[in-house]
């Protein structure tokens, strides 16, 4: 959130090469210095109420159109906990959940809200001229424990995929708002493979049958599930319907009790819901997303699956998809660079360490 008057932080150094590799290496080197970290995290120590963990910040880089690099500074907060945003009157305002947003949005008090799933249609009907859809880049998915039996194994993952209707909950929950995702890679991005609801994922679509083969393939090679089996998703913040239609789906498809739960911090005693998911839940799926920082394939497979990434929650570890993701970004040609992200999607929509929901919107 910004005013027009805000003064934004820009670097400027000289170089004459233009490569990603050179621009990895420049992030990497503004995430080592913690007071550099320090200092561009500085407004939000005199704006807002976060205690600013400078571990959550971090840095990701690009080429712009072969003319420059650019390193974004980023601050995700990774606190779980709700945000006090001071407004210029240094008043402050806190919205626990998006259904105080909205019935203050509805008062006239804010410009502007996201609706409640819940509300979605009320919020169609009474205003028709005021109401925006609009694809964002973005991704929800299910994020699984890949280190953790039984969501280490793919067939488990990939009969779980098959199990539950995008589409149908969707209409049910969103109104249809909510587009089934078949990919990785978002469809405004260059390079992508998914256009409405289909994409280059074999096991995004709705197939009890097949699911029901896999899952028993999975039971035959010695696999077995804990039950309830655990979904978790971050309260407060419109998931509750879908997550557990989703659960509730996986149930009868599988066979095996599966349980939708908000994870709060007096619930999971961490930190934050990121860590929670990423460090601290038992074997599991749960609700996670990604937003574009630059329109690339590299900005959603680099973070979300290279070995070691702060950001691969997962922890999912392929070196054929880390040789894969060295090689496009040291590709000059952009119709050969593309088609080696591609080569790196497939390998994770076979391995399912996320499972795509749908596109954000």
């Amino acid at each position: 959130m910004h005013e027009p008057f805000d003064a934004f932080l820009l670097e400027v150094a000289t170089t004459e090469n233009l490569s990603p590799v050179l621009a990895d290496e420049a992030a990497e080197e503004y995430l080592r210095s913690r007071a550099y970290k320090e200092f561009v995290t500085s407004s939000l120590l005199h704006n807002t109420d976060l205690i600013v963990d400078t571990d959550s910040v971090v840095f990701h880089s690009s080429v712009e159109k072969d003319r420059a690099l650019l390193v974004k500074a980023l601050y995700q907060n990774r606190t779980g906990r709700d945000i006090r945003m001071t407004v210029p009157d240094r008043s402050q305002v806190l919205f626990p959940d998006q259904d105080t947003s909205y019935l203050q949005w509805q008062a006239g008090n804010l410009d502007w809200t996201r609706i409640p799933p819940a509300k979605i249609p009320e919020g169609k009907a009474q205003n028709p001229g005021n109401y925006i859809i609009q694809d964002v880049g973005g991704i929800n998915y299910l994020s699984t424990r890949y280190t953790l039996a039984p969501t280490n194994n793919k067939l488990f993952d990939q009969a779980i995929s098959l199990s539950f209707d995008r589409q149908a909950i969707s209409n049910a929950v969103f109104s249809g708002l909510n587009t089934p995702a078949a990919g990785i890679v978002p469809p405004l991005i260059p390079g992508s493979r998914s256009k409405g609801t289909s994409g280059p994922c074999k096991y995004c679509t709705y197939d009890p049958a097949r699911a029901q083969a896999l899952f028993k393939q999975f039971k035959d090679g010695g696999g077995t599930v804990k039950e309830p089996f655990p979904m978790y998703f971050n309260a407060g913040a419109g998931h509750d319907a879908w997550m557990q239609a989703i659960a509730n789906q996986i149930q009868t498809t599988l066979g095996f009790k599966v349980q939708a739960i908000a994870a709060t911090s007096q619930f999971t005693g961490a930190e934050s819901y990121s860590k929670f998911i990423g460090k601290d839940a038992p074997a599991s799926a749960n609700r996670f997303g990604w937003s574009l920082d630059y329109p690339t394939p590299d900005n959603f497979l680099y973070p979300l699956f290279s070995t070691g990434s702060a950001d691969n929650k997962t922890q999912y570890s392929n070196p054929a998809f880390d040789a894969l993701l060295k090689q496009a970004r040291a590709e000059p040609d952009a119709t050969k660079r593309l088609k080696i992200y591609q080569q790196a999607e497939d390998l994770v929509l076979e391995d399912l360490p996320i499972i795509p929901v749908w596109w954000r919107t």
